[in-house]
């Protein structure tokens, strides 16, 4: 292998540059990484959303339930019976 001998070697500048972007395509693979394993996590926020609208959705319903039976008793109150 020949020796370079006019190669001079890295400035500070460029030292400083190259830490740089090594230290920016660590963090971009790291942050890859991350994503390929908590995509789970995304599909189980999806799924607790669902299952929340879901059970605010029935819990209307029982509202709307009680509120009728209610007023079908106070209604009842006030009705004359037919003979």
């Amino acid at each position: 292998m020949k020796k370079n001998n006019t190669w001079k070697g890295y400035d500070m500048e460029q030292i400083r540059i190259l830490r740089a972007t090594t230290a920016l395509r660590i963090d971009i693979e790291k942050e890859r990484i991350k994503n390929i394993f908590s995509a789970d996590s995304h599909s189980n926020e999806k799924a607790r959303n669902v299952f929340a609208s879901a059970t605010d959705i029935v819990g209307a319903a029982e509202y709307g339930i009680k509120t009728y039976k209610i007023v079908k008793k106070v209604t009842n109150l006030f009705h004359k019976k037919k003979k």
